[in-house]
């Protein structure tokens, strides 16, 4: 499976075309666009709320990752995208000093609570993700969401005030290929488990994608569009912040036009239904929320783009396509670790059944075809597959005359793996 492409020409209006003029490969589509509809969220959650087909209410919060190889120019389209909120954010504070939209980049999630208990409308926005990521503990990802799902922040210490509040929270987080693997590799189970990753889009830029822009497809700054993506920022803070001030109060609550929400329950219906195909067992969990990151994302584009009456279907349509391809980049990666991992695990048995059971360290090619059928791997590309991890992490080596020889250290194997390297002998 190919990584799949952002579709940018799905994004309306105005943060659609900030998006194209950026999108000059589908790296760079992927990576604008991931920012763009993040930031609508971040912009949009304080100004209104909307009410799904189904009559359940929900803020506009959101939560991305986008997920690039070195090289993909992440930061040169976050410093720009980002710019006008941070611009907005310092304007609104001279108005309303005592409220603020707050925007997290390198915080830990055990220092964000305080001040979520205190201003509530925050946005954890960082384009190097990973050393607050890697900081994270299990306990921390159920705590971030609660945060996302808006559930009351409550602070009893006796130093503390004793404030509530339920959050307004979007995630956007854009970290290294290499450090979002080591980050799934420790963690992958449990922001799965507790549904984190079911609430987050995602977003795959693969090192393939790498060097395929237009380098003569520069973006104008100060084009009108960029400049209307300012005003347009500054404008929906504003509200949020006087929403604030008011103690967020009687929001307004966009509703869908019966069009769309007979679109909404028949894409309801069809996520239902894919979650038994086995082709979508790794991604069940997203399946579980994507009619809810449908209505989210249309609705933040209602709002961004200043639209009036009920949300439209087109809009439901688009961003339906934006969230099959998060679908998509979920089974994607998924697939993609299972597949890393079974040549992993390929990779201990050989060596346990070569080294370990047998106490050889050398052993002619042709020799290893033949044990390597023993313990399962008859097909020539799983074993040569196995071989292959071994000597790239130093495991294994094959000299110049077809012999394979082995190096008696398996930690590594031990580390990957989490379990003990005689595990499956003993």
């Amino acid at each position: 499976m190919n990584a799949p492409h952002f579709p940018a020409d799905e994004i309306p209006g105005l943060l659609g075309n900030v998006v194209r003029e950026r999108a000059s490969s589908p790296k760079d589509a992927g990576i604008a666009g991931g920012i763009a509809n993040g930031v609508a969220s971040l912009v949009t959650q304080g100004v209104a709320q909307v009410k799904g087909h189904d009559g359940q209410v929900h803020n506009l919060s959101s939560a991305t990752k986008v997920k690039a190889a070195t090289g993909s120019g992440k930061s040169y389209h976050y410093v720009p995208l980002i710019a006008p909120i941070e611009d907005a954010i310092l304007a609104c504070q001279k108005q309303f000093p005592k409220h603020e939209v707050q925007l997290f980049s390198d915080s830990t999630v055990p220092a964000m609570g305080k001040p979520l208990s205190e201003s509530p409308m925050a946005g954890w926005f960082t384009d190097e993700a990973g050393f607050a990521l890697q900081s994270m503990k299990p306990a921390h990802y159920p705590l971030v969401v609660s945060y996302m799902d808006g559930r009351l922040i409550q602070r009893n210490r006796v130093a503390e005030s004793g404030k509530a509040n339920r959050p307004f929270f979007t995630i956007l987080h854009l970290l290294q290929d290499t450090v979002a693997d080591d980050i799934t590799q420790r963690h992958g189970k449990v922001s799965q488990g507790c549904g984190f990753d079911a609430r987050t889009r995602l977003v795959v830029v693969p090192s393939e994608w790498v060097g395929q822009e237009d380098i003569t497809s520069m973006v104008d700054p100060d084009s009108s569009s960029q400049q209307q993506y300012a005003t347009r920022i500054g404008e929906l803070l504003n509200v949020t912040t006087a929403n604030m001030e008011s103690g967020m109060q009687n929001l307004p609550v966009h509703e869908f036009v019966p069009e769309a929400k007979r679109e909404l329950l028949t894409m309801q219906r069809g996520c239902q239904s894919s979650q038994q195909d086995p082709l979508y067992a790794s991604c069940a969990d997203f399946l579980a929320k994507y009619p809810t990151h449908v209505i989210k994302l249309a609705a933040s584009w209602h709002v961004f783009e200043n639209q009036t009456g009920g949300i439209s279907r087109e809009y439901v349509e688009r961003a339906g396509q934006v969230i099959e391809h998060h679908l998509n980049c979920w089974l994607y990666e998924r697939s993609h670790h299972q597949r890393e991992r079974r040549e992993v695990a390929d990779a201990r048995v050989l060596y346990q059944y070569v080294v370990q059971m047998f106490g050889r360290r050398a052993i002619p090619y042709r020799e290893l075809r033949s044990l390597a059928i023993n313990v399962g791997l008859g097909s020539s590309v799983r074993r040569d597959n196995a071989l292959s991890v071994l000597c790239e992490n130093g495991y294994a080596a094959i000299d110049g005359r077809g012999l394979v020889k082995f190096f008696p250290d398996t930690r590594w194997l031990e580390r990957v793996l989490n379990q003990p390297a005689l595990g499956l002998y003993r």
